[in-house]
């Protein structure tokens, strides 16, 4: 994959190769969304694994509006189901970047997905459990919304998640998961 083996060089490199334009790497940056929207289960991992690599160099400075849009697009009032589900998996791919990262490597980031998108992503969650148990699509949804949660609180639970009433709506979303039963397909 080129955006792995060559996103973080500059035009000033000696070793030389593929070098992306930054003209180049804003209209990668800017169809990431909806590559992944329109992805197959064929080539979704390679676009999420350029999202991480391409998150770990840009990510927040040359994305600014990538929350902003993950967030409307996770918006359970439009009722668009693929961007929402291409979203929750960005979402989740910016959040394992910064997984293992120091504290301070991470609260700046983290706490701007959070922020942006985790609002959006408890209603989601809370429209999803109150359907039907069986659905896998939904719990593909729930799997994901809990990877991404797990992802962000399991090295120290971020400022943002510390407002009571933020951590109080998760935890009840978490019981609510723990509770449901898993579908006959799944298990």
């Amino acid at each position: 994959n080129l955006v792995q083996k060559h996103w973080h060089r500059e035009h000033n490199d000696p070793q030389g190769g593929v070098v992306f334009s930054e003209g180049d790497k804003q209209a990668i940056r800017m169809g990431l969304l909806e590559t992944l929207r329109i992805a197959t289960d064929l080539t979704r991992p390679q676009i999420l694994q350029s999202l991480r690599v391409i998150a770990e160099t840009d990510f927040p400075h040359k994305m600014t509006g990538f929350v902003h849009q993950l967030g409307l697009d996770l918006d359970p009032a439009l009722q668009r189901p693929d961007r929402a589900m291409a979203s929750l998996r960005a979402v989740r791919a910016l959040c394992k970047v910064y997984e293992y990262k120091s504290l301070e490597r991470r609260q700046a980031p983290v706490h701007a997905i959070l922020t942006g998108t985790f609002p959006q992503l408890t209603s989601v969650l809370e429209i999803v459990l109150s359907g039907d148990p069986a659905d896998e699509a939904g719990a593909t949804v729930l799997k994901l919304g809990m990877k991404t949660l797990w992802s962000v609180v399991h090295q120290s639970v971020p400022h943002y998640l510390q407002n009571e009433h933020v951590f109080m709506r998760w935890m009840q979303v978490l019981y609510r998961v723990l509770e449901m039963p898993v579908p006959a397909a799944l298990v």
